[in-house]
């Protein structure tokens, strides 16, 4: 799946997760992909206020990729919809859960 290594890849930093949120949504989900360049697509019911969202995502990360929430962290788009993330964890085992998360359209 090409436009899934556009999402997830490994860097010399970590592996990078690109990421679109849509915050202030009726409820958190995984919505697939997103854009060209693609993204993973999340929506969350947090509204982006005083870093809320941005907290919100790091903690909503760490569990759809079963990482300890110090494994997630925001490195571009602080105030963007569009956010890159530097997961600290073997590349198998995020590429495998976004290929679940991806399957099973949410959670």
């Amino acid at each position: 799946m090409k436009a899934m290594e556009k999402v997830l890849y490994q860097s010399v930093d970590g592996v990078i997760l690109k990421v679109v949120v849509i915050p202030n949504s009726s409820k958190n989900m995984v919505c697939g992909l997103y854009g060209d360049p693609p993204r993973l697509k999340l929506k969350i019911a947090t509204p982006p206020v005083k870093g809320e969202a941005n907290r919100f995502l790091v903690d909503y990360i760490s569990i759809l990729f079963d990482l300890n929430k110090n494994s997630v962290v925001l490195t571009k788009g602080l105030q963007s919809k569009l956010k890159d993330f530097i997961l600290d964890a073997d590349f198998v085992h995020l590429s495998n859960k976004l290929k679940d998360l991806l399957k099973s359209g949410q959670i």
